[in-house]
């Protein structure tokens, strides 16, 4: 089979996907909208819901992002340490 022969052949099968699946002239649209409604209601209990869990878990987050894009920084800027005990002596000395 010759590259164009297979290309044709995706081709076929991807209009019969779309034929099989399209709604209203989106792919998969027939449950998209319901699912993308349901994830938005799901959402807003959940924030609600667990604000506290939420509190504590997005502070842990933006405390790991700021960790690693402080050390991005710092071996931009002075490079990578040979071992892994050399890194350990540049922090206690700071």
């Amino acid at each position: 089979m010759t590259d164009e022969e297979s290309k044709q052949r995706i081709l076929q099968w991807q209009d019969r996907l779309h034929e099989a699946f399209d709604h209203d002239g989106v792919l998969g649209g027939k449950f998209l909208l319901g699912t993308m409604q349901l994830e938005e209601q799901v959402g807003e209990l959940f924030t609600r819901k667990y604000h506290g869990h939420r509190l504590l878990t997005d502070a842990f987050l933006d405390f790991f992002a700021e960790t690693l894009q402080t050390q991005l920084v710092f071996h931009s800027h002075h490079g990578w340490p040979p071992t892994i005990l050399t890194m350990l002596s540049l922090f206690s000395c700071t």
